[in-house]
């Protein structure tokens, strides 16, 4: 490289060990005779503050303009987030599996970091709902079933990631859809579905059928069938970067359509 000048790189993911970091690991190894200087973690960056842009600048914030004026270019390598939410509202995220800790909750808690400036809230485990009962449906309702009805009436869509127990969704997820089939809290709501698990067909075509019974909105761009979820799971819990792609790309447009 002519006059000893270095390119920088910037990653502008939120997370360590995200798909555009290992994208450009992957892709810059091919280079051994170029000098790269990698920024890969601007969380050591502090926030932004016009009092200290011209003195006082803070010593982080120095060393990288530096080397912003001293490099031959840049190569920004950055997923997109999505940092307003209109109107306040949140997306609902249900994770159906009857484990804690189980696949699909360390899928999502891996995606979802992704956003930050996103309302999520999370039920990561539906046992706090009672057994369905026809009696209590309509009247003496359970007040976790109160709640989180009116979570998903109040929310702006819904994200479901869930297993597949016995050629069909798990138990618990089934529960809750039964305490809302009299009401119409899922009416026109927009849900993604993803299903993970070691085959999944059957319990993802079920839960779909379900949602659209329900009155919910479904679109095929919002639905994601991960089989074999368990090797796609790295030693340390991480998701393989393929897999979280795909997810984090289905997680970003269902944002962006329903916010």
């Amino acid at each position: 490289m002519q006059s000893g000048k270095k390119i920088l790189v910037i990653i502008g993911s939120a997370t360590r060990n995200s798909s555009n970091q290992k994208l450009m690991e992957q892709v810059l190894e091919q280079y051994p005779g170029i000098n790269f200087l990698k920024y890969d973690d601007l969380s050591v960056l502090p926030h932004f503050d016009t009092a200290l842009t011209d003195s006082d600048t803070p010593e982080e914030v120095v060393k990288i303009r530096k080397d912003i004026h001293d490099s031959a270019g840049i190569i920004f390598s950055t997923p997109e987030y999505i940092f307003r939410m209109q109107s306040g509202k949140k997306i609902l995220v249900i994770i159906g599996s009857a484990t804690r800790n189980s696949s699909n909750q360390k899928l999502m808690e891996q995606v979802l970091e992704q956003y930050p400036g996103i309302n999520f809230l999370k039920y990561d485990d539906l046992s706090v709902l009672p057994h369905f009962d026809t009696a209590l449906t309509d009247s003496d309702t359970p007040e976790e079933v109160v709640k989180i009805r009116k979570d998903i009436h109040d929310s702006a869509g819904i994200i479901f990631s869930t297993p597949e127990y016995i050629f069909s969704i798990p138990g618990r997820l089934k529960n809750l859809l039964e305490w809302c089939v009299s009401t119409t809290v899922f009416s026109e709501k927009p849900v993604a579905v993803i299903t993970a698990s070691a085959n999944g067909e059957k319990g993802h075509e079920e839960l779909l059928l379900l949602l659209t019974t329900l009155g919910a909105q479904t679109d095929d761009k919002h639905q994601l069938l991960i089989k074999g979820i368990k090797g796609k799971l790295e030693p340390d819990g991480s998701v393989e970067s393929d897999t979280f792609a795909r997810v984090s790309e289905l997680v970003t447009d269902f944002t962006t359509s329903v916010l």
